[in-house]
């Protein structure tokens, strides 16, 4: 095992409520007992055991993702504490730095510190206006969509913005959503399927049939859009599929492929944990009892549920996914969309299995006849 990527959570809570969140509205209500800020000490205590864990592993590089809740809420002076002392503390690693934000908060002084650290930032959007600000809302139940436009221009110069992520929404014509989001970015669109499950599906995703049956036609036009594009934008999730097919071995992300998924989160109080999407399986799938303070990183190794998660793709892929054959490109989906509250927990194909496999054989059939 090796894990390469690690997500901090430095703040714990959220200037947004955004209906579909896997932090806060979809049934995990640990984060209640968490400080809202990761502290001087703990970040000191990481610091110092990501250089032990990467110089025992000989790993060279490392990405680290600064996340939340809502990671600008911190006061930019711990933000800047936060990379020089990961910095200082690891002089020996190339170190990646990502931050994912909603926005709101980004303005020229932010965009000055992350383009002086080379923090690139993933910027999380859900469409036009309309879209956006049905399900991306403040507390106050006021959309976000103008805010965090406005300031995408006000932050330009910097160059700092490299993508923006977006949960599939099947409410917009994908073919203007993809029209949409290129005028808006110049980057990458990232596409996440909702953190749904068999025992966990929130009420304007059901009835689930007609959901999957409009998330797969949803990313057919998409793909379709983004394909006869000349200028195309980067959209990841296709490429990936694309690659895979190809015949990419120990390749992927989360979501697809057949690599293994070496990502650790490092919570507000310190705690060394798996993923945080896994919480809407069951409040406090992911709490454990490892702490920065006390333990290596290394001891999550040991954890089941790191170990699930780390082969989910490969080992442990569930049991009727071994004779599907498009496994070496879905990798039994993502982790998150296999549980169920039965013996079986994660022992199930995807929720989004119609749709990926669909997804899949679509742009497989494509390929073929561009090829011939």
């Amino acid at each position: 095992m090796k894990i390469e990527t690690f997500i901090l959570k430095i703040a714990s809570h959220c200037n947004l409520n955004c209906s579909y969140c896997h932090m806060y509205n979809m049934g995990d209500n640990t984060y209640k007992n968490q400080p809202k800020f990761l502290s001087d000490e703990n970040i000191i205590a990481f610091s110092e055991k990501l250089k032990n864990y990467s110089k025992k592993h000989k790993i060279e590089n490392v990405f680290i993702a600064f996340h939340g809740g809502e990671p600008l809420l911190i006061a930019k002076s711990t933000f800047i504490f936060y990379v020089e002392t990961i910095l200082n503390h690891n002089k020996h690693l190339n170190i990646t730095f990502i931050i994912q934000t909603n926005g709101v908060l980004l303005n020229n002084e932010w965009g000055e510190i992350l383009k002086k650290y080379n923090v690139n930032v993933g910027i999380s959007l859900d469409g036009d206006k309309k879209v956006n600000d049905t399900y991306r809302v403040k507390h106050n139940g006021k959309g976000s969509y103008d805010e965090i436009i406005s300031n995408l221009i006000e932050i330009d110069s910097h160059e700092v913005v490299k993508g923006i992520i977006s949960v599939v929404n099947t409410h917009i014509d994908p073919v203007y959503f993809y029209s949409h989001m290129k005028g808006i970015n110049k980057y990458q669109l990232n596409i996440l399927l909702p953190n749904i499950n068999f025992s966990n599906i929130p009420d304007f995703y059901m009835p689930v049939e007609d959901h999957m049956t409009k998330s797969k036609n949803w990313l057919i036009e998409l793909y379709e859009a983004w394909k006869n594009d000349a200028e195309r934008l980067s959209i990841p999730f296709f490429e990936l599929i694309i690659k895979l097919i190809a015949g990419a071995r120990n390749f992927g992300n989360h979501l697809i492929g057949n690599c293994e998924n070496g990502v650790a989160v490092i919570e507000t109080n310190g705690d060394i944990e798996v993923i945080d999407a896994l919480r809407t399986s069951f409040s406090g799938a992911t709490r454990g009892n490892l702490n920065v303070l006390n333990n290596e990183i290394e001891d999550i190794h040991n954890h089941q549920l790191f170990t699930t998660y780390y082969y989910s793709h490969t080992q442990q892929l569930p049991t009727l996914c071994h004779s599907c054959d498009v496994k070496n490109i879905c990798g039994g989906g993502f982790l998150v969309h296999r549980y169920k509250d039965d013996c079986s927990t994660f022992n199930n194909p995807s929720i989004y299995c119609s749709v990926l496999k669909n997804v899949i054989k679509y742009i497989q059939k494509d390929l073929y006849y561009e090829i011939n």
